[in-house]
């Protein structure tokens, strides 16, 4: 099990490394607990990601005959994954009349239920916590390299970006919902940019 949040509001999940990397306990002599032990990540999904997309843009034009199926098969399965929520989706689809939040792109084979703060189950499946993303932006957007700024609901880009065609949509507002009670959480917002590190 995943313990999530603390206090009277806790939650445990069952435990996925591949959503929450790999921990390990260690001796620690500033340990406050009695066994003298603490946890720490040795692996952490995300940052993995990014370390595996940039390894494959060092080898690109470097082919790999026995990684072809596997590659395959492991961008089917993030698409089924993102699309498998469908009332979710189709949840977001209706509050933002069927474009994307920050590009405005009108093509539902390519628009994404993307939630905000991680999913955690059925009860993280609300529009409050979603916004309906183009797949290229889901992904900046998963990567923590497009944030929206909670008070102001303007879409920000981290300067890795820069000098791309994602620049663009830094200061650009966010759409509205049709129903402003389907309006997308502060607080998940204000989450999902606190883990940006820009």
């Amino acid at each position: 099990m995943f313990k999530v949040g603390s206090g009277p509001g806790v939650l445990f999940e069952l435990y996925d490394p591949r959503e929450h990397g790999v921990w390990e306990l260690y001796p620690d002599a500033s340990a406050t607990n009695s066994n003298g032990m603490k946890v720490r990540r040795i692996s952490d999904p995300v940052a993995e990601a990014v370390k595996a997309i940039s390894a494959a843009e060092e080898n690109a034009g470097v082919f790999d005959a026995h990684s072809v199926d596997d590659a395959r098969s492991r961008v089917f399965a993030a698409i089924v994954r993102r699309r498998g929520q469908r009332n979710f989706r189709e949840a977001l689809l209706k509050a933002y009349s069927g474009a994307c939040a920050v590009t405005g792109c009108t093509v539902p084979a390519i628009l994404e239920a993307a939630h905000v703060h991680p999913y955690k189950g059925d009860h993280t499946n609300v529009v409050s916590n979603g916004l309906l993303l183009r797949a290229d932006i889901h992904t900046l957007f998963d990567l923590g390299l497009i944030a929206i700024e909670p008070q102001t609901l303007v879409v920000r880009v981290s300067p890795e970006l820069a000098g791309t065609e994602y620049a663009d949509l830094d200061g650009r507002p966010l759409r509205s919902t049709v129903d402003a009670s389907q309006r997308v959480s502060d607080s998940a917002l204000e989450w999902q940019r606190s883990r940006c590190g820009w």
